[in-house]
This record gives structure tokens, sequence and C-alpha cells, in this order.
């Protein structure tokens, strides 16, 4: 955040269940490309780990949700803070 050198940042961290995730990479990324099954793998241990970061401004659930929605509820903050 230092080496912005903003006058305000907000930390948003998006957050959805491990499966949710290995799913959304599987459906996205190509099932030739080599680094699938690490990515797959390293998106569960990062959705385990992440809820562990400090300094997080605000937490959005993207787990059922639409990305119209979760821009919505990103923006109505933006205009709170």
């Amino acid at each position: 955040m230092a080496a912005l050198n903003a006058d305000h940042t907000m930390l948003v961290r998006l957050e959805a269940e491990p499966d949710t995730l290995q799913r959304r990479i599987r459906d996205r990324e190509p099932a030739s490309w080599s680094g699938l099954d690490d990515l797959v793998r390293n998106a569960r241990t990062l959705a385990d780990t992440m809820v562990l970061l400090t300094r997080v401004d605000l937490v959005i659930s993207t787990e059922g949700r639409e990305v119209d929605d979760v821009a919505s509820e990103l923006l109505s903050a933006l205009r709170v803070g």
C-alpha cells in the first residue's frame, strides 16, 4: 500500500467457497494448460488462508452471486467510504 503513495486506499477481498473457486478455474482455463492442476490445488489453499489477511477494509462474498451484484456492492461501499 505504501508503494501506491495514495491519499486513500481500500483493500477488498473477494471470497467464495474453495469448491466454487476450483470449479470457476476449471471452467475458465483451458484443459490443456500445464498449470491447471496446480492452480486448482492452490485455489483451495488460498481460499483457506486469505481469511488471515490483515488490514482488509471490505470482504465481499461472490458465492452464488452475479458479477453485477458484486460490483454494485463494491460501488455502494465506495460511495459510503
